[in-house]
């Protein structure tokens, strides 16, 4: 093939294409870069060997084509057969206060995440209202060392088990029903029952004082303050006390209707069709107009038709 001029039509072997060489190799069905010196490099031939080998074995007469070499197969890693697979156990911790008359500690109830994917956790602190303190999420995910040596895995966490993690020790309570069930059937561990929350003696009080200003069932926690002697001097001199805004406020406190409307104002002169939102309030019956601006429609922009 050598002797043969460089010239159209007398190669009938010429490879357009000259692709790269292997770079990757495959460990449990997961893609891994090939060091300098590794032995994969040795064991497996390059794809250009392999391909330029099958064009050269198709050109014989009676040649089978040859199968194109297969990635080895096997079990996929962990971190790959756990992907997105979160767990969620419920627990507390107590949180000391010193400088009150009132409490000697508070309970601040949370969620604690545990990803199976690399054995990270996360720590939610439930929200709670008019508490003073910024809640949300309370530790980011990462690994957290249980102590020098190691991190903390999954056998440390289960319902009535104590993890102290930076100073702070959290007692785990409960769980939800996707990790009760992947505890139970795929680790084998025990059913175990759930644990209630400790009292707060703190909250306990401040929901029995609300009970006692609003006048309403211990289960309201609005801000609501009832002056008792107003009250007690108007139905002295006849007049009845009307707690219908007090029962709209409790019940329906942050709950907005919302509707879409026009108005049509074509038929006057220089009218249009304007967009609004209208919202209805039902914790007092009020209500407000807010406009949808459009686009190059040549009215100055201003966010409220009507005023709550």
């Amino acid at each position: 093939m050598e002797a043969i001029p460089n010239l159209p039509n007398y190669r009938t072997n010429r490879h357009t294409n000259r692709p790269k060489k292997q770079v990757f190799k495959y460990v449990n069905g997961i893609a891994f870069p090939i060091q300098d010196g590794d032995p994969a490099v040795k064991e497996r031939p390059l794809a250009s060997t392999l391909r330029e080998s099958s064009n050269a074995t198709s050109l014989m007469v009676g040649a089978k084509p040859q199968p194109k070499p297969k990635a080895p197969s096997g079990d996929a890693a962990t971190f790959v057969k756990n992907c997105n697979d979160v767990l969620c156990f419920y627990g507390y911790f107590k949180e000391s206060v010193t400088e009150s008359a009132l409490e000697n500690h508070r309970v601040r109830k949370c969620d604690i995440y545990y990803y199976l994917e690399d054995d990270s956790i996360q720590v939610n602190e439930h929200k709670q209202e008019n508490s003073g303190i910024p809640q949300g999420t309370f530790i980011r995910r990462h690994q957290v060392q249980k102590n020098e040596d190691e991190f903390f895995t999954l056998d440390d966490f289960d319902i009535g088990a104590s993890i102290t993690i930076y100073g702070r020790t959290f007692h785990v309570v409960s769980c939800n029903a996707a990790t009760k069930r992947y505890l139970e059937r795929t680790l084998g561990r025990p059913p175990v029952q759930a644990l209630p929350f400790p009292a707060d003696k703190f909250e306990m009080e401040r929901v029995e004082f609300m009970s006692r200003e609003t006048g309403c069932d211990p289960g309201a926690r609005h801000n609501i303050k009832k002056n008792p002697m107003k009250d007690f001097a108007e139905a002295k001199l006849g007049n009845t006390v009307n707690n219908a805004g007090r029962e709209g406020f409790l019940r329906f406190d942050r709950k907005v209707l919302r509707f879409h409307a026009v108005w049509d104002d074509r038929g006057a002169l220089y009218g249009d069709l304007q967009e609004f939102k209208v919202h209805y309030f039902l914790t007092d019956d009020t209500m407000e107009v807010l406009t949808v601006p459009g686009a190059n429609n040549g009215r100055d922009p201003y966010p409220l038709l009507l005023k709550r």
